[in-house]
């Protein structure tokens, strides 16, 4: 794809994330966390903080300036702990591209800078695709598994990559 363009988001970026989250959660609902009747109630301010200091990294990928893919970091709960890749979803005309790996190396070049020694992320069971996704990209699955807070008949493994 020409014209591919990865950047970090911030407060003054909430409507193009709000789009782009949104299109996720409609497209992929047993991929989040959330869902999308959850979030499509949140107001400007709700958006605003999402992105805000003390909230991760936000990246959106662009081709030719429509925004294309999304993902994000956070910062491990305990000093010692793993970052975390979250967030992670690529519009269906864009998948293959490539644009999955450049989102995903972007969080974990934003991990690195800060000095962590790995980052975690959680996939639902039978995604093989994103499964194969995080696999070529240096994750291994480890034996921690958990239900899927936004829809409990589904199970998530855990998969960690050493930085």
């Amino acid at each position: 794809m020409v014209g591919i363009e990865v950047r970090v988001v911030g407060p003054e970026d909430w409507e193009v994330w709000r789009r782009v989250r949104l299109a996720g959660l409609a497209d992929a609902p047993d991929a989040f966390a959330s869902t999308l009747a959850e979030e499509q109630g949140y107001d400007e301010a709700r958006w605003r903080e999402s992105l805000g200091p003390g909230r991760g990294v936000r990246f959106i990928a662009f081709v030719d300036e429509a925004p294309v893919g999304m993902a994000g970091g956070l910062e491990p709960e305990k000093p010692d702990g793993r970052s975390m890749l979250i967030s992670m979803w690529v519009t269906p005309a864009a998948r293959g591209s490539g644009i999955a790996g450049r989102l995903i190396s972007e969080v974990v070049g934003w991990s690195k800078d800060l000095g962590h020694r790995a980052i975690e992320l959680w996939v639902v069971d039978g995604n093989e695709t994103a499964r194969r996704l995080y696999l070529k990209n240096g994750f291994e699955p480890v034996e921690e598994y958990m239900q899927l807070p936004s829809n409990p008949a589904l199970r998530e493994q855990l998969l960690v990559r050493t930085l």
